[in-house]
């Protein structure tokens, strides 16, 4: 073993009953690298295996039992990326010119692996890594002809990093058709101990974030003379909580929430479905900004594109998707825009929604009935705007009614500056709908049952050039497709205007807007 690793090994103790056909090993040890003076690569502190006596006439090994206990690895990744165990895996593997060979037969009974760790120094991120507790039970496994089509059932349990991880299956991978069932549950997974070792192209990082989960994977692999299509399900659930997503440039965060909670009936990729069950995110934090050259950070999470569109190259086959429902509780969106001067911030708080159920599968047109609440103002406001509506929404359509109330226009000053060379104070009120759909013959339509602006004041102090007790347009409606406005009435109470002629002829109206402004 030492000449085969290139390794110093040592054995405490072995022993073999020739009448059992039973061997044990005490005390297995491979020295790490170098002069071998530190701790060892490998250590184990029993390995039992029993050798039936069938091997004789199938000519194969045939182990009743294999049990190693206490088996201890460590790995060291180092700063260049590389392995300590590189020379160790380089002399195991098989010469360029060697040739092929058919895989050994065997069968192996009862594999028990007990209170395994592998302990990982990882030098090139900075960080170390314990997986402890490590439990492998696997009653069966076969490739003897007469044993192929047995179901295998193993489990895997360990313990990560403090994250509890335990999993079992179902699986027959010698088959003709190769089926199993996989599943995997974990608790309290740690995302930002794994954000070092995301690609650089990854735009974001999770600062923080909890990941819990109990997941069934299905499938099936039939063989290639079949010409039938390989199949893949998963089911279950899982909860992700205290997550922040930051970007890889600084640590702003991004989006992030308190608890998403999400049920997964059956998502079957290969085939582009998905079916949903309820889904439930509380108190999501959303930051969306523009930089003064109208970039939105936002473009972060999608990188450049570039990758999407290679992802997504055979996407001839839509995606088809049902949910039972989709509830935010207590989210918020904070908007802030350099493009404005001085610079807008805006923020949508204690946006509660509800929607559910939508099944895009029996139907492409499908939506979902939609109903949500939220303040909308500068963050830090004593009092805010009141937005709240209901209807239908899917991927195709939305049709939704909605009403605001209260909304300020010195909120816009950073917009309206770009126009108005003079302050701008009023309060908007506006009810209408909104019907939105794509296809051939889109269109994008705003109907407005009323829009009332109240306490209008165009400039401060002594010069105010105009000004209206309240101002309401009734029955409007807003065409963005054609770029027309239809207006049923309009009404004007207390209207005030005063206008300058100065000498050479200019009136005081043509100041109020900026240069060059439409």
């Amino acid at each position: 073993l030492s000449a085969l690793l290139g390794r110093q090994v040592q054995v405490g103790e072995v022993r073999f009953s020739p009448w059992a056909l039973a061997l044990t090993v005490r005390d297995l040890r491979v020295a790490g690298p170098g002069n071998g003076s530190g701790p060892p690569q490998l250590q184990v502190a029993g390995l039992h295996a029993d050798l039936a006596a069938s091997s004789l006439w199938h000519r194969a090994p045939v182990l009743e039992a294999l049990t190693i206990e206490q088996p201890v690895l460590r790995l060291s990744r180092l700063p260049g990326g590389g392995l300590d165990i590189d020379d160790v895996l380089a002399r195991l593997r098989p010469a360029p010119d060697a040739p092929e060979t058919a895989p050994a037969r065997f069968a192996l009974y009862n594999l028990r692996l007990a209170d395994g760790q592998v302990l990982v120094d990882d030098q090139a991120a900075g960080q170390q890594h314990e997986l402890r507790g490590l439990q492998l039970g696997l009653p069966f496994l076969s490739n003897l002809p007469a044993d192929v089509q047995v179901q295998v059932e193993p489990r895997l349990a360990f313990e990560l990093d403090g994250s509890r991880f335990d999993t079992g299956a179902q699986l027959q991978p010698f088959a003709a058709t190769r089926t199993g069932q996989l599943r995997l549950q974990w608790q309290d997974l740690d995302l930002s101990r794994w954000a070092a070792y995301l690609p650089a192209s990854v735009p974001v990082r999770p600062a923080a974030g909890r990941l819990s989960a109990s997941w069934l994977i299905s499938f099936q692999l039939p063989p290639a003379q079949a010409h039938q299509p390989p199949q893949l399900s998963i089911s279950g659930e899982a909860t992700l909580q205290d997550l922040s997503l930051t970007p890889a440039s600084g640590p702003a965060q991004l989006l992030g929430w308190q608890r998403l909670r999400l049920s997964i009936t059956k998502l079957q990729p290969l085939l582009r479905q998905v079916a949903l069950g309820d889904v439930r995110i509380d108190g999501l934090r959303l930051a969306v900004a523009r930089d003064a050259q109208g970039r939105l950070n936002l473009q972060q999470l999608a990188g450049d594109g570039r990758g999407a569109a290679a992802a997504s190259a055979p996407a001839d086959q839509p995606w088809q998707l049902s949910l039972a429902s989709l509830t935010l509780d207590d989210a918020a969106i904070d908007w802030r825009d350099e493009t404005a001067q001085p610079a807008a911030r805006l923020a949508l708080s204690q946006l509660q929604l509800q929607a559910g159920p939508l099944d895009t599968r029996a139907d492409a047109a499908a939506a979902a009935p939609v109903k949500w609440s939220a303040r909308l103002g500068p963050p830090g406001a004593a009092t805010l705007a009141e937005l709240s509506g209901e209807g239908r929404a899917g991927p195709a359509a939305v049709q939704l009614a909605f009403d605001l109330k209260g909304l300020q226009a010195g909120w816009l000053s950073g917009y309206l500056a770009q126009h108005l060379a003079l302050p701008l104070q009023a309060q908007a009120t506006v009810a209408g709908r909104l019907d939105w759909a794509a296809g051939d013959q889109p269109r994008l339509m705003a109907e407005v049952d009323q829009l009332r602006i109240d306490g209008l004041k165009l400039g401060s102090g002594r010069d105010t050039p105009l000004a209206w007790r309240s101002l309401t347009v009734a029955k409007g409606r807003v065409d963005l497709q054609a770029r027309s406005v239809r207006m049923g009435s309009l009404a004007l109470e207390q209207p005030q205007l005063a206008l300058r002629r100065a000498a050479d002829g200019g009136l005081s109206a043509q100041a109020w807007l900026r240069t060059g402004a439409p």
